[in-house]
């Protein structure tokens, strides 16, 4: 290896530092020579926890290695980022770490082309408005996925009127078991307005507002459910009968939308399994509505047990490796996968 050309190594490394940032790690550890060569690719993707002191010191390296070497500077494709609790509780009195991170986003954003970040806490209204870690655009970002975070805006500085994600196709919602659905999407879709795929997960349908706050986010509603005595009525006169009316959206193209497991049968009156039935039956109506035009929605399957918070930001990670990998990601809607470490049975995560 020490004697391959530096383009060929540059090209087999570019291959191999597609992980969670272990391999490039390993390779500038190697030799000064591999790490000169692998500069360019070693934080291809990188996945972190950003604690204070991980933050300051990943940023001051990125920084240092990209004023290395101006002709072979280092490109950043894809990042996973999990904001641990204590700095949610704590950010206010942590203004190095809020700076640092505003500025490790600067420097990646203009490569940047897939990004995770979630809260590591389901306590997701402690978001700060004054966070501002997004102050410019992500010009060429493809796939964004968020976990426990309700609001893309508290991330958002003020002062930013365009489109964080300008190229955005793919966004990847999940929200978590304390969190009520309420995932404020307008923002969303406002600082995403190429996204043509939609996905929310671990919906908490307890809160039978969703289906109302859901269609008028998007913009459109569905038709009141007919009255049964009016549909033997429209069997016997068919003439009676109208063509269903077009549900769109200017420039999504698929939904997905995953609720909570089950609940348990019992509970206080059966108030769980009602209000399960009720989203279901909503999800369904919509799913199969035959008005729905370029667009189509899909009802993934839920869990057959309660999922952690943890345990879903481990998923959405296996699933950001997955698809900076040439798979599907959480989006193969179709297969069923079976995840021995959490030992649940679960479509498309």
């Amino acid at each position: 290896m020490e004697y391959l050309p530096l383009e060929t190594l540059q090209h087999i490394f570019r291959f191999a530092c597609l992980d969670d940032g272990h391999t490039g790690c390993s390779l500038s550890r190697v030799s000064s020579r591999i790490r000169s060569a692998a500069r360019t690719t070693r934080f291809q993707s990188i996945s972190f926890r950003a604690d204070y002191e991980r933050v300051t010191a990943f940023a001051a390296l990125y920084k240092a290695q990209c004023a290395a070497s101006p002709e072979h500077h280092p490109h950043m494709w894809h990042l996973a980022i999990t904001l641990p609790p204590r700095l949610v509780d704590e950010l206010c009195e942590v203004p190095q770490w809020h700076e640092g991170l505003r500025d490790l986003f600067r420097d990646v954003a203009k490569d940047l082309r897939s990004l995770l970040i979630s809260v590591d806490s389901e306590r997701a209204h402690a978001l700060q408005p004054s966070w501002s870690i997004f102050d410019c655009p992500f010009p060429v970002l493809q796939d964004a996925t968020a976990v426990a975070l309700s609001d893309i805006a508290v991330l958002i500085d003020k002062s930013t009127a365009d489109p964080i994600f300008p190229a955005a196709t793919h966004i990847h919602l999940v929200a978590t078991a304390r969190m009520s659905f309420s995932l404020n999407l307008s923002p969303w879709l406002a600082h995403a307005p190429r996204s043509t795929h939609l996905r929310i997960s671990h919906i908490n349908y307890w809160d039978r507002g969703i289906p109302k706050d859901f269609e008028h986010a998007l913009g459109f509603s569905l038709p009141p459910r007919p009255d049964p005595a009016m549909q033997s009525v429209r069997r016997t006169h068919t003439k009676l009968s109208k063509p269903p009316r077009p549900i769109t959206h200017p420039h999504l193209r698929y939904i997905a939308l995953q609720p909570m497991a089950a609940p348990a049968p019992g509970g206080w009156c059966g108030t769980g399994l009602s209000a399960y039935r009720a989203f279901m039956t909503w999800l369904d109506r919509l799913a199969t509505y035959k008005g729905l035009v370029d667009l189509e929605v899909v009802s993934v399957r839920p869990f057959a047990h309660q999922v952690s918070h943890a345990q879903w930001r481990n998923l959405a990670t296996q699933k950001w490796l997955d698809r900076m990998n040439g798979g599907l990601g959480c989006w193969d809607a179709d297969s069923a996968v079976v995840d021995e470490r959490l030992r649940v049975v679960h479509t498309a995560i």
